[in-house]
């Protein structure tokens, strides 16, 4: 048997066909399996582009032409359009893919409006005012002046608008200290106390009479009456341009009387309620006939009958007489605290309680600062009254010394606001 080629035994035609198509493989056409993986149509034979070009290149035509088209600001990601993720600049920061400026961080007292830090505006409680954003009380509007009187005291709100030169006379006389020590010399029952002629003089042991500034225009109006509480100006009859250093203490409505007679009396002040009390103790006073202009001299005692009468012709004593100790105003430089307001209304509201009274000028005022706390003390009931964190506190024997609370602060300087001072 004739031995055949090596090659002719092993090539056997079909093995030799397949070989042809593998040979040809970039030119196939694509296997079903192959299109199903880019999700072309199954087919054996297939145009995939309407063209002539099949298998392989013919795929990646038909899958260049499923490529979507994508609209700014999108971009093809894995034959998808996405949208990118854009890069913030600071200050913005990413939220929900979109670059933003995040809100301000605010410190107190600041709050976020509209995006912004600002300052909120507070609402003030009377008789606080706004001024620049921040809330103030007040000056009054009127000036205030106390009397520390042997009796007690006489606090008196002037009409400083109303009667602006009887005022500045008699702050003029105050501000000299020539109504210190000087005396109620002259009391009549049911009309008025008169005071403002007359010192002391611890030497002669006997009344003088105070020097006289140059007379003050008369400014009696009808809208400020001679009523009971009001404090007008004494004058030489039939001059009514002739008013000095005397004042008096209307004790009744003498309105009938003193505003016509010799041009009116000019009434340029009001006594606080609390202190008419002192005024009426005053009046109440028996009287001494010292001759001269001091014929009803009201005399401090509280003898009566035989032991009066003695009393009433004996020399003149200081301690007999209703003194003036000392006169202080709130006319200053240095603007009263509020809570040096409340503490001079406490001292009229309560004279027995807090005594003795301080001036009331600010910078005469006794009042100390320390450790958070304002306050004044009080030596004869031995009590501090204070303020702290926007209450009125005191503490005392009375209190077991102890701090109890009087009340708020803006409470009490409604009512001293109020009060004028």
């Amino acid at each position: 048997m004739p031995i055949k080629p090596f090659f002719q035994n092993l090539i056997s035609l079909p093995v030799f066909a397949l070989m042809l198509t593998l040979a040809s493989a970039t030119d196939a056409l694509a296997t079903p399996a192959y299109m199903q993986q880019y999700g072309a149509p199954t087919c054996q034979s297939c145009h995939y582009d309407n063209s002539v070009s099949s298998g392989r290149a013919g795929l990646a035509a038909y899958l260049a032409s499923k490529t979507p088209t994508c609209s700014a600001p999108q971009v093809l990601q894995n034959n998808v359009c996405v949208t990118p993720v854009p890069t913030c600049t600071a200050p913005q920061v990413l939220q929900n893919n979109v670059c933003v400026t995040p809100p301000p961080t605010c410190i107190a007292p600041q709050v976020l409006q509209d995006n912004v830090c600002v300052t909120p505006i507070p609402t003030c409680i009377a008789p606080q005012v706004l001024q620049n954003n921040v809330c103030v009380t007040p000056p009054p509007a009127e000036t205030m002046v106390r009397m520390q009187t042997s009796l007690g005291l006489i606090d008196i709100r002037l009409f400083d608008a109303d009667a602006p030169l009887t005022v500045a006379n008699f702050l003029n006389y105050i501000d000299s200290g020539a109504y210190n020590s000087s005396l109620i010399h002259r009391s009549t029952p049911g009309f008025s106390v008169q005071g403002g002629g007359y010192v002391w003089n611890a030497k002669s042991k006997s009344a003088k009479a105070i020097a006289k500034k140059a007379p003050v225009v008369n400014e009696f109006s009808p809208s400020h009456s001679n009523l009971r509480g009001t404090v007008s100006m004494v004058k030489t009859s039939g001059k009514p341009d002739s008013a000095t250093n005397q004042w008096s203490f209307n004790l009744a409505d003498n309105s009938a009387n003193l505003d016509y007679q010799n041009g009116g009396s000019t009434v340029f002040g009001q006594v606080v309620e609390k202190s008419m009390a002192v005024v009426d103790a005053i009046a109440a006073l028996p009287r001494k006939n010292a001759g001269g202009a001091l014929t009803q001299l009201p005399i401090a005692t509280t003898l009566s009958g035989p032991a009066l009468k003695a009393l009433l012709k004996k020399p003149l004593a200081k301690n007999n007489l209703v003194t003036i100790n000392a006169v202080s105003s709130t006319r200053s430089n240095l603007a009263p605290s509020d809570s040096d307001r409340v503490f001079a209304y406490l001292e009229a509201a309560y004279p027995d309680q807090l005594a003795p009274a301080n001036p009331l000028s600010p910078s005469d005022a006794g009042s100390v600062s320390s450790g958070g706390y304002y306050y004044r003390y009080y030596a004869t009931p031995q009590i501090y009254v204070f303020t702290s964190n926007g209450g009125v506190y005191f503490r005392g024997p009375v209190s077991n010394n102890q701090d109890v609370s009087w009340g708020s602060l803006s409470d009490f300087l409604a009512l001293a606001v109020a009060a004028g001072y």
